[in-house]
Parts: structure tokens; sequence; C-alpha cells
């Protein structure tokens, strides 16, 4: 029988193993989303740099201190002698060797499509407060957007969510100035290409009907695969869930069918004044990536992506339970991604706070139908990588948490994962042949972008009739 000695050398163990990715982790994510590459440009030639430059480029500074945090905590679990299966493993995957290189996007031709990926403005309507660089803005987002539909064979913009107001439970904010902005959203959406609306919690702020009315006026789809209709006394608790929007829109492009789903987490009982109250809520994400994923493919979909406010280890286990997604596109948290990142057997990007950055998935059909691949597998695997070892760092925490058997079980599925991605990255993780291709670029929306005029006086008048909408 274990003493309760040993099963609190045990609990320590693990934890100590799961933190030795906290170091790593953060440097890592920094180092992959420091800067990427424009499809349209080049990275520098390697002889053109100097010899002495190179390594200090490829290792940041912080990991010298997670070199030393590793060597402390690495002596504790020796010390220990705990043999837990699960310490051992996260333990021997903490090194530096884990550390991505630099990669470039491939060149666009006619033969690429994309879709152009807005979400998380929160309400922003003008580039941002910030002294020396301010970013975003819808009149430079227009601009971008026009430049990128030059660049490619054919474009259909596409929103995650996150956009007509920054607090979904705020009641101090005025009625008519939420439906006056969503109104200007709409509109700029549609004169950009928007053709599909994840509903997400930010959305339905303004009310379902409003909502929907907005959509039918301007011509763009609401998808949420999530949203459903809670069960009543009079159809039981029992009753399957309705939804009132559908599960998957079909978009074409240039003969390219394209499932969009949208998933959202479940809400906590403190936002029901938003959707609770009214009889609505988010349903289960495998549950309604399943339904979505279902009605794409009775549509004949070729590619599925999801559009999502989920959180990232919600993300993860969507993706490894529901294989059929190429794409997810977006979180709960706004992780700004510069590298089109792997996660299980498809893709993940993401954008920025505010509408800071424009993001564009990037795609290139091939010969294989439904068959699709980042064109930089390699570093969309050790993106990958670098990403579970933050969820792996974040479950660290607090160690009490680490005892619990759901959290040990996820534990477990995300270091099989990880040493799966090292199986591959051994093997070369070659693109295979015939696959579709995936790409992202991305571009901080900055003071080189001029407003759009048409969109840039629509946003003045805007805030000409409401002078608070100003400065959010």
């Amino acid at each position: 029988m274990t003493s309760d000695g040993e099963r609190r050398r045990e609990r320590r163990a693990l934890w100590l193993a799961a933190l030795l990715v906290v170091a790593f982790a953060s440097a890592g994510l920094a180092f992959l989303r420091r800067g990427a590459v424009p499809p349209s440009t080049s990275a520098p030639d390697a002889a053109s740099v100097p010899a002495t430059s190179v390594a200090p480029r490829l290792l940041p500074p912080r990991m010298q201190g997670a070199l030393a945090l590793q060597r402390q905590i690495v002596e504790e679990l020796r010390q220990l002698r705990v043999d837990d299966p699960l310490a051992a493993r996260l333990a021997a995957m903490a090194t530096p060797t884990t550390m991505p290189e630099a990669s470039t996007m491939p060149e666009v031709d006619r033969q690429w499509l994309a879709l152009a990926v807005h979400g998380h403005e929160l309400g922003e309507l003008q580039p941002c407060a910030c002294p020396t660089n301010p970013l975003g803005g819808l009149g430079r987002r227009a601009t971008w957007t026009t430049l990128l539909r030059a660049q490619v064979g054919g474009m259909l913009g596409v929103h995650i969510g996150g956009a007509l107001c920054a607090q979904p439970g705020d009641g101090s904010e005025p009625g008519a100035l939420r439906q006056a902005r969503a109104e200007l959203f709409f509109a700029v959406w549609a004169h950009m290409g928007v053709r599909v609306l994840h509903a997400a919690i930010h959305e339905l702020a303004i009310g379902l009907p409003e909502l929907q009315r907005l959509a039918r006026k301007h011509g763009i789809a609401l998808v949420s695969s999530s949203l459903v209709w809670l069960p009543t006394a009079a159809t039981g608790a029992g009753a399957a869930r309705s939804s009132p929007l559908p599960a998957v829109v079909l978009l074409r492009l240039n003969g390219l069918k394209i499932g969009v789903l949208g998933l959202a987490s479940p809400l906590p009982s403190g936002k029901g004044p938003i959707l609770l109250e009214k009889g609505l809520n988010f349903d289960d994400p495998l549950v309604a990536a399943r339904r979505g994923v279902q009605a794409a493919k009775a549509q004949g979909a070729q590619l599925i992506v999801a559009l999502t406010s989920l959180k990232r280890p919600e993300l993860h286990r969507v993706a490894a339970e529901v294989p059929e997604i190429h794409a997810f596109l977006g979180t709960e948290g706004a992780e700004q991604t510069t590298i089109l990142e792997s996660v299980e057997h498809a893709v993940f990007a993401d954008s920025h706070r505010q509408g800071k950055v424009g993001v564009a998935l990037l795609l290139r059909p091939g010969s294989v139908p439904g068959s699709w691949q980042p064109s930089e597998r390699a570093t969309a695997l050790r993106a990958e990588r670098a990403s579970l070892h933050a969820i792996l760092a974040g479950f660290a925490v607090a160690p009490t948490e680490v005892t619990a058997e759901a959290v040990r079980q996820e534990m477990q599925r995300m270091t099989s994962r990880i040493e799966a991605i090292d199986a591959l990255l051994r093997l070369g993780a070659v693109f295979e042949p015939g696959a579709g291709a995936l790409a992202l670029w991305t571009q901080p929306l900055d003071q080189t972008f001029a407003s759009e005029p048409w969109t840039q006086a629509r946003v003045d008048r805007h805030l000409a009739a409401h002078p608070q909408s100003a400065g959010r």
C-alpha cells in the first residue's frame, strides 16, 4: 500500500516534471511569434548573415535562465527518486534542442486562394492609441484586404467573432450605440468580402434577432455549430437540442467547397443575461464539432474550417477527436500567431486583439481531394510542440490540480502528441505528394497602410454621431 508520504512525493515529482516546460514554453512561443515573412517576400540569404551572429539569434536570452531552471528541477527529481512514467516523459522532452528555426512562407501566385480572417475587434473602429506605432482600424483593414485580393487567384472573408462590443455583459453601454456600431461593422464587412460570421458571445450580446436582421440585410451568413436551445419543461431534459443557426455554412471559392463551422465554449452561470436567461447556451465542443462536420460532409465540403472562441486545451481536444476538421481559426484568448501551427491533423491560426493585424489563411488545392497539409510542415509541427509545452506549463501552475484524473489524462494525451511530433520531425516531416497546401500570412496594420476612403468615411460619420465610440 502506498503511504501518504509516497503519494505526496509522486505528486511533487509530476508537478516538477511539468514545470520543466514553463521556461521553454514562454521562450519558445516568443521565438515563434516574433515575426513572419509575408508570402510575397523572401528571407535573407544565409550567406549574407555573419556566421558569428547566427547562433545567438536562435537562442533567446531568456533560454539561459531556462537552462538553469531545468538543471535545478531535474536534480530535485533525482533526489525524489520517484518512478512516475509521465514525470519521466515530461522531463525527457524538456530540452533546448526543441527550439524552432525560422522559415519563410511560399511565394504567392494565382494558384493560391485566400481566406481573409477577421476577428477580435472588441468594438474598436480606429487604430489603437499606442504612442509609437498605432495598429489596426477598419480603414486600414479594408486597404489590406484589397491588396490581399490582388495577390491571389480568389479570396473570401470569414469572421471568427469577438467584434461588436468590448464587454458582452456590460449593461452600461447604451443600446443605441451598440446597435449603430454593429450596423457599421456589418456594412464594412460586406464591403470587404466577409461571407460568414461566427455568432460568438460578443455578437450575441446585441440579441439574436438583431444579429439575424443585420446578417440578412448585408448578405453575411451566420454560423454556430454550438448554439442550442436549452431543454424546457415541455421538451424534457433528454430532448435533442435544436439550434437557431446553421451548424455549417458552405462557401464556394473558385470551385473549392469550404465548410465553415462555428465552435464556442459553454457559458458559466455568470453569463446568464446574455444567453442563459434567453433559453440558449453553447453545446459541448466535441458534440458541436461532430454535428458541424457531419453537415459539412453531407454538403460535399472539400475543406472544413472551424471558426472558434474555444480555450486552447479545448481546441486541442476537438482536433484530436474530430480529425475531419482541416483548420481551426481563433481562440477565446486571441492568440496572435505569425507561423501556421499544426494541431493534431489540422492547422491553427489566430489574430490579435482589437483588429491590429491582418491574417490570411492561404490555400493551394492539391490533386488528392480532402487532403491538406501546412506547406512548411516541420515548422508547423515545432510550433504545435511549443504550444503544447505552454499548455502543460499551465497545468503545472497549481500543484494540487495535477492530481485530478481528468487533468492527468489530458497531460498524458498532450505528452503522447509531443512524442509523436518528435517522431515525425526525426523522419523529416515531409510534405505529402498530392496534398493541398496551407500557409499563413500576417501583416501588422501599421501606418504604412492608408485608410480606404469608403470605409473611413463611414467610420468618421459614425464617430461624429456617436463621439462616445471614439478612443475605445
